[in-house]
């Protein structure tokens, strides 16, 4: 929303070269001062701001796209704020004294999605017992350091209608193989991978290359299956390329990662309707798709959260996806800059509120000057 009298010269269809752009107009209690393309943006206290002013006088973002030249810079205290830094950086940082490291709940979390219309993943059963098959617990402690946790469905762990009394799905080798005979998977002829009506337990898990959180999660995915008679490949292909794949339905199995919506509804992973969504392993439950539209057209959040409660534990019963973890957001922030309180949605989310103590203070400008 801009005012009248700014854009009212401008040519709407030209917007994508409008000098607004680059210079954008400021209402919040920051307005920008410079910004050098993916190398820097200044921003400087706002003070026609009408609320409450910023502690801060001037907040610089570094653009640094490298995390190994990120994490030096905050290690030697060149920057006081590192965005989204690795599990392996976050634990060797975490006992420093000039630094700390800041843990928020994210939104995103890991699945292997099972393409519904391969003959091999039709059924619940067979569904069911591969993730069973699958160590959640060593997945977090070796992929993500500790700093996470097992997923329980597509539900984002801080929407206000997630599950919480849903406990993940254990791993469970023997149940699964047990869940696996009860489907018709018999190892016919001695080579350790199970067939039904001729037809071998042997799939490929398609996934993004250069995501170590991936490369690495799929050996620990294909080791476990194997134990119960599942014959797993592996092909890692760039984003676009698999993207393409998937759009076609063109594959077994994906192992990929999604940022659900913060109001709760996993309508466009789940329903049957979604397939040109995120649904694209073709999952379809007639129930599934009731209930979804049974606590969506209720307005009273008392009333909506046990139809939410049963979606959540008709898609562990009948899973569209073995759901994985949750990987926490880590932040390093030096301890000279205080009261950073990062949420979900940034790790910016109270800027305004930031300060530092004169003792600690670094640069000079003519607002701290005065």
């Amino acid at each position: 929303i801009l005012p009248l009298h700014v854009v009212s010269k401008l040519k709407p269809g030209d917007v994508n070269n409008w000098e607004l752009n680059r210079k954008p107009l400021s209402s919040g209690p920051f307005r920008m001062v410079s910004w050098e393309h993916s190398r820097e943006i200044i921003l400087e206290r706002n003070k026609n701001y009408p609320l409450k002013q910023p502690l801060l006088d001037r907040v610089s973002f570094r653009i640094m796209k490298e995390p190994a030249t990120r994490i030096m810079a905050v290690e030697t205290g060149e920057i006081d704020f590192a965005v989204n830094v690795s599990s392996l950086d976050a634990k060797r940082l975490q006992n420093r004294d000039d630094l700390q490291v800041m843990v928020t709940e994210a939104r995103r979390y890991y699945y292997l999605m099972w393409n519904c219309r391969n003959p091999r993943f039709k059924d619940t059963t067979t569904r069911r017992a591969l993730s069973l098959a699958i160590d959640r617990d060593r997945m977090t402690q070796t992929l993500l350091d500790g700093f996470g946790d097992k997923a329980v469905g597509p539900v984002a762990r801080v929407a206000w209608n997630y599950n919480r009394d849903l406990e993940p799905v254990g791993y469970d080798p023997e149940a699964a193989s047990s869940l696996l005979a009860s489907a018709g998977w018999k190892d016919e002829d001695g080579d350790g991978v199970l067939e039904r009506n001729g037809l071998p337990l042997e799939f490929e898990i398609l996934t993004k290359q250069g995501d170590p959180v991936r490369t690495n999660g799929v050996v620990i995915i294909r080791e476990n299956l194997m134990a119960v008679g599942a014959r797993v490949s592996v092909k890692a292909l760039e984003l676009v390329s698999g993207l393409e794949l998937i759009g076609e339905g063109n594959f077994d199995a994906y192992l990929g990662a999604m940022r659900p919506n913060l109001y709760g509804d996993p309508s466009s992973a789940v329903r049957s309707t979604a397939i040109d969504e995120y649904n694209n392993g073709f999952y379809s439950n007639a129930v599934v798709d009731s209930l979804l539209d049974a606590a969506l057209s209720q307005l009273d959040r008392d009333l909506a959260r046990p139809i939410w409660n049963r979606v959540q534990e008709l898609l562990q019963e009948d899973p569209p996806a073995a759901y994985l973890f949750c990987p926490q957001r880590l932040d390093v922030v030096s301890r000279r800059l205080r009261n950073v309180k990062p949420d979900v949605l940034s790790p910016f989310n109270n800027l305004s509120e930031w300060w530092i103590a004169p003792s600690d203070r670094k640069y000079q400008t003519r607002a701290s000057e005065q």
